[in-house]
C-alpha cells in the first residue's frame, strides 16, 4: 500500500546509515496475529504472507533514502486480549514498527500498547469505528503513534443489505461471528431484517480479501493507494468494500465480485497480487 498522508514510517523506523543493507543492525518489524485460539482462522494465510514479504525484501528494502535490511518478528496473541501484550515483547526486542491484524481482541490492545510507548503501529481487519472509538479515540486529539486502515460498519451494512435485497427471502438473517457488533445489527434491523445472533462463535473460515475481478495490483509490485488524508477521522484510512459470491468455473470455484451499491459508487479495494 502507499502510505499517504501519514508521518514518514521510514523516519519513525530509525532510517540511519546503520540500518542500510550491507551494514549494521536491520530494521525490525513486529507482527502480532492470532495464530492459535478461536480467532486462528484469521491468521490462516499468515505463513504464506510473511514468507512472501521476506522473499521480496531479502536483498533489502529500497527507498529514496537508500536500501535497508529488514527483519520480521512474529508474535502469537493466542486470540486473547491479555496475551496481545506480546507487542510489549516485540518492542523490548527493538522493533521499530508493529503490524497487527484480526479483530479488536488483538488489534486494540496492541495499538494501545504501542501508543503508550510511542512505537509506530499499523493495524487492519477491524471496522474503523471499533478501533477508534473502542480505544476512546478523540477526533480532536489524534493518536500520536497508531494508524489504521479498513472499512467501517456502515460499509459492511450497505454491502450485505445490497446482496440480501437481491434475493427473495423471509428477511431473517442468522450470523456467526466472534464478537458482537451493535452498529451492524442496528442497520440490519432498520432495513427490515430480523437479526438472529447466537453470540460468540468459533471462526473456522473468514472472508476472501482478493479476487481476480478486482482490477488493482499489489503495492509491493505496483501501488494501490491507501490514504489517511480523507478521514473519516485522523489516523484512519477507510477502504472500500465489495461483496462476492463463489461460483463454479470450469473444474473449480471462483470468487466473483457482486455489483453492490458501494462498489458502484466507490473504487474497488487494492488487489493483492501474491
Amino acid at each position: 500500500m502507499a502510505l499517504l498522508g501519514a508521518p514518514s514510517l521510514l523516519a519513525a523506523c530509525g532510517s540511519d546509515d546503520a540500518a542500510r543493507a550491507g551494514g549494521g543492525a536491520p530494521i525490525r518489524i513486529g507482527y502480532v496475529t492470532p495464530t492459535t485460539g478461536r480467532l486462528a482462522a484469521y491468521a490462516a494465510a499468515d505463513d504464506f504472507t510473511v514468507v512472501t514479504v521476506r522473499e521480496l525484501v531479502e536483498d533489502g528494502f529500497e527507498t529514496t533514502h537508500g536500501t535497508f535490511t529488514v527483519e520480521f518478528l512474529v508474535a502469537d496473541s493466542a486470540s486473547d486480549p491479555d496475551r496481545a501484550a506480546a507487542a510489549g515483547d516485540l518492542m523490548d526486542a527493538g522493533v521499530a514498527l508493529v503490524l497487527v491484524a484480526a479483530t479488536a481482541d488483538t488489534v486494540n490492545p496492541v495499538s494501545d500498547a504501542c501508543e503508550g510507548r510511542g512505537v509506530p503501529c499499523l493495524s487492519t481487519m477491524v471496522p474503523w469505528q471499533t478501533w477508534f472509538f473502542g480505544r476512546n479515540g478523540n477526533p480532536n486529539a489524534p493518536f500520536r503513534s497508531t494508524f489504521h486502515f479498513f472499512w467501517g460498519i456502515e460499509d459492511l451494512a450497505v454491502t450485505y443489505l445490497d446482496m440480501w435485497d437481491a434475493v427473495r427471502t423471509d428477511r431473517t438473517v442468522g450470523v456467526l461471528r466472534p464478537s458482537a457488533g451493535p452498529g451492524f445489527a442496528a442497520a440490519v434491523r432498520r432495513a427490515g431484517y430480523r437479526f438472529v445472533d447466537p453470540g460468540d462463535a468459533q471462526i473456522v473460515t473468514t472472508e476472501a480479501w482478493w479476487t481476480p475481478d478486482v482490477p488493482f495490483i499489489s503495492s509491493l509490485k505496483g501501488v494501490g493507494p491507501v490514504s489517511w488524508r480523507l478521514g473519516p477521522v485522523a489516523n484512519v484510512a477507510r477502504t472500500p468494500l465489495a461483496g462476492g459470491q463463489w461460483r463454479r468455473r470450469g473444474d473449480g470455484w471462483d470468487l466473483s465480485s457482486s455489483r453492490t451499491r458501494q462498489r458502484r459508487t466507490s473504487p474497488p479495494p487494492p488487489r493483492w497480487n501474491g
